[in-house]
C-alpha cells in the first residue's frame, strides 16, 4: 500500500472506531434550517422543541439543548466524503433523547436500520451510502450522545 492509502485507511479507524479526538475548527451546528419537533425532552410532558443540523454533515438534527463537545469532536471531510464522530453533551433523560433521533433521522432521508438498549441507547441508520451510529448514555453529570457517521461498504 502507499502511505496515502494507509494515511486514509488510518483515518477511517480512527473516526469509526474511536469516540473522542482532537477537535478540527469546522463550522457547527446550525440553525438556519431549525425546526421544531414535539418530542419530549427531559420532563414528562411532550414540549416543542428546537432542531438544529449538524453543519459538517447537513442531514443529521440534534436537539439544540444540547451542547456540542469540541475536544472529543472529529470530523473529517475529503471530496466526496465527510466522516467522524461528534459529540453532544447535556442535562436530558436519555430515553427522550433516543426517542427524539428515532423521530427525527427518518424526517431527513435516513433509514431506521436497528436498536439496542441496555444502559445506553444505540440507535443505526442508513442512508445512501452512509451509516450513522447514534450513542445516548446516562451519567451522573448529564447524558452524552456520541454521534458517528462513515460510509458503508459496496
Amino acid at each position: 500500500m502507499t502511505t496515502g492509502r494507509h494515511f486514509s485507511l488510518a483515518v477511517i479507524c480512527l473516526a469509526i472506531g474511536m469516540s473522542g479526538c482532537a477537535a478540527i475548527d469546522f463550522p457547527k451546528a446550525s440553525t438556519k434550517p431549525a425546526s421544531e419537533s414535539s418530542t419530549e425532552m427531559g420532563g414528562d410532558t411532550t414540549t416543542t422543541r428546537r432542531i438544529t443540523m449538524i453543519e459538517e454533515f447537513g442531514d443529521i438534527p440534534v436537539p439544540s439543548e444540547l451542547r456540542r463537545n469540541e475536544d472529543q469532536s472529529f470530523v473529517y471531510e475529503a471530496p466526496g466524503v465527510v466522516i467522524g464522530v461528534v459529540i453532544y453533551e447535556g442535562r436530558y433523560k436519555g430515553r427522550s433523547i433516543a426517542q427524539f433521533f428515532r423521530n427525527e433521522m427518518p424526517n431527513n432521508g435516513w433509514r431506521f436500520l436497528n436498536a439496542f438498549s441496555d444502559a445506553r441507547y444505540v440507535i443505526s441508520f442508513l442512508k445512501e451510502n452512509r451509516s450513522c451510529q447514534i450513542s445516548v448514555e446516562e451519567g451522573t453529570f448529564g447524558t452524552r450522545v456520541v454521534i458517528k457517521v462513515g460510509p458503508t461498504s459496496g
